[in-house]
């Protein structure tokens, strides 16, 4: 289209400049959130769950995790390949003096590291953290994991530690591969010397009431004066950058080059939508059904300059169906026959578990063994023949040929003949069915519909599996699973995040720790065996192969089931910060990086008022400018050659 005429000079700049302006427009849809320049520049990050602990042994929700994840460190920090580096500790070696090798390691502590109260960081503080956990380590639940081997730590001088592992069955010294990725949250000495054990881990709030600071870590945030209060009125959760930590640059350069960081939390995913399309939200963690809401927002190009992810996550979200190893405590002791249990995973069509919209709708992967495989350098991948997969027919079969059928009077349930092992186990009487119950939570949505997913796959094989909702989390949980005095469950759906060493996965199911972490009782000769060997053995391709065949086994037995390893689902903005880098190829590049230090906070950088276009904006208006320029010069010539005709 030609536009020309008398005012053809004034017409032509005037329509290149509204082109320029039309096509440069959608590139500015969504609410404007970067920082303005007289503002302090702060991260929002918006969750579904709550903080349900200023105490970082106590905290459960995910954003809890995060929040003592900002404030406190520990020796080491996980970076986005999921390896340990250095932080509170500069540098560890095993103490090549100590038999057997392994036994103990050296650790030398950074310098020059101060706590939030301005007190000064010591080797005092890593002893007196490691001594608690070991000399505690059924009341501080936590780090159970690491501590149970710990044996006591000790100071070398004023910046080495030495760490003794042992075998605590028999009390002599045992290596301990886990040493160099050893994530317990250091605390400090001068704020709890005066506390036991049991204060510290149940009575302690995390708050210092008479401290300069209400909580006193060395991490890279800070809790402002008013916090604890904002805890208790539900509100969002505010922490500053700490000037003093000890990750800046030598030349003084900041490791989190913003200023505040807020948590906020969210009834609803319409309304962390809201807020993140208006721009007042710079992240938003998801739960799948908001995060489909968002994702096609965001693909339909309705929402600007907003991005997303769902995938694997580096805090190993698994949703687990758990069944209790106890005999004699109630309930049906056919449980404990593993045909049984692997004929209801058999039964279970996973896939259609993760697709269903009720349940993950895509945002989760099948499971199988205990360590997801976002772990790569850990997780066991099963060969098509060590697969319980789907299959109703087989899953029948192998109930009928082991004794479990139906009768004249128990047409739709099978029941337990004189075939069976449970009847030659005198576990269970002849005739007796098979029906259990199957506890989940009514706060967990998803848990509700699962536990109809498995009883509907039970029904396909002659299996009774009766769903009980429990409407509330606490203190049901601890009556029905860790309190064996009075409770027992059958069966349980539980969701499981996890510490990047496999110590911290497969201690779970260790015979010796039943009743703490062992939830359900589990036990097996084998996997014990391979366990204690995994936490020995020093080299890593020998340490793989028991981690290996711990995962085997457990599988195998399904005492633990390994429904889906749930996906993160994240949203945020581009034009608030810059830095968010590729959870899909670095995972530890997340917010779920729980372990001080966290990567992705470090590579953030926020994006100000007067800051210049970035490059891909500058180019696309320097090509329209240049295409008008041509335009209007075509169009000038034009009309020139057209006057002098």
């Amino acid at each position: 289209m030609v536009i020309y005429g008398r005012e053809g000079r004034r017409i032509l700049p005037a329509f290149a400049m509204t082109v320029a302006i039309a096509l440069v427009a959608p590139l500015f849809a969504g609410g404007a959130a970067s920082q303005p320049d007289d503002e302090p520049a702060t991260l929002r990050i918006g969750f579904l769950d709550v903080v349900d602990s200023m105490n970082p042994l106590i905290g459960l929700t995910e954003s809890a995790k995060v929040f003592h994840g900002l404030v406190y460190d520990c020796l080491q920090a996980v970076d986005g390949n999921l390896e340990p580096v250095p932080n509170l500790a500069a540098a560890w070696e095993v103490d090549e003096e100590y038999e057997p090798l392994g036994s103990a390691w050296v650790i030398d502590i950074v310098q020059d590291v101060q706590w939030h109260d301005g007190s000064p960081f010591t080797v005092d503080d890593v002893i007196f953290t490691i001594n608690l956990n070991a000399m505690n380590y059924t009341v501080l639940w936590p780090s159970r994991p690491y501590a149970y081997f710990l044996n006591y730590a000790e100071k070398v001088d004023e910046d080495t530690v030495r760490v003794h592992f042992f075998d605590r069955e028999t009390g002599t010294p045992m290596p301990a591969a886990y040493a160099d990725m050893m994530c317990i949250p250091i605390l400090p000495e001068h704020m709890l010397r005066d506390m036991s054990a049991t204060e510290i881990a149940f009575m302690w709030t995390g708050v210092f009431e008479d401290s300069d600071s209400p909580l006193v870590g060395t991490g890279m945030f800070m809790a402002t004066d008013d916090i604890y209060q904002k805890y208790l009125d539900g509100e969002k959760l505010t922490l500053v950058r700490n000037p003093n930590y000890h990750k800046n640059g030598d030349d003084g350069s900041p490791f989190v080059s913003f200023d505040m960081l807020e948590l906020r939390f969210y009834e609803s995913n319409t309304e962390m939508i809201q807020e993140l399309e208006n721009g007042t939200l710079d992240l938003a963690c998801f739960d799948p059904h908001g995060f489909t809401g968002i994702r096609e927002r965001i693909d339909a190009n309705d929402t600007g300059a907003i991005c997303y992810y769902s995938g694997q996550t580096c805090s190993q979200k698994t949703k687990l169906l758990d069944i209790d190893m106890r005999n004699g405590i109630g309930g049906n002791p056919a449980r404990l026959d593993p045909i049984v249990r692997q004929a209801i995973v058999m039964a279970l069509n996973k896939t259609a578990m993760i697709s269903d919209p009720d349940v993950y709708d895509g945002l989760a992967d099948e499971g199988s063994t205990i360590i997801p495989p976002v772990n790569s350098k850990w997780h066991c991948e099963l060969a098509a023949d060590e697969l319980l997969d789907y299959d109703i027919q087989a899953a029948n079969d192998l109930l009928e040929s082991n004794g479990y059928r139906y009768t004249p009077t128990s047409q739709d349930v099978r029941v337990a003949t004189a075939d069976s092992w449970a009847v030659k186990q005198e576990l269970v009487p002849e005739g007796f069915p098979l029906e259990f119950d199957l506890t989940c939570f009514k706060t967990a949505p998803e848990d509700v519909f699962i536990a109809r997913l498995v009883s509907d796959a039970g029904k396909d094989i002659g299996v009774e599996i009766n769903p009980y909702v429990i409407t509330q989390y606490y203190p049901f949980w601890g009556v029905h699973v860790y309190c064996p005095v009075w409770e027992y469950y059958e069966m349980t759906l539980w969701s499981w995040t996890s510490h990047i060493d496999p110590a911290y996965h497969l201690f779970r199911h260790y015979s010796k720790n039943a009743g703490g972490w062992n939830d359900n009782y589990y036990s097996n000769a084998a996997y014990d065996d391979n366990f204690t060997k995994s936490i020995a053995a020093l080299d890593e391709d020998e340490r793989r192969g028991h981690v290996h065949a711990c995962q085997r086994i457990q599988y195998q037995d399904t005492a633990y089931v390994t429904l889906a390893y749930v996906h993160d689902a994240f949203a945020w903005r581009t034009d608030a910060f810059s830095g968010w880098g590729d959870c899909s190829q670095e995972p530890g590049t997340s917010i779920t990086n729980i372990w001080g230090a966290n990567p992705l906070i470090s590579a953030l950088e926020p994006v100000t008022d007067d800051e210049s276009l970035d490059e891909s904006l500058v180019l696309t208006l320097v090509v329209l400018a240049i295409a008008a320029v041509a335009v209007i010069a075509y169009l000038s010539l034009k009309r020139k050659a057209g006057d002098a005709s």
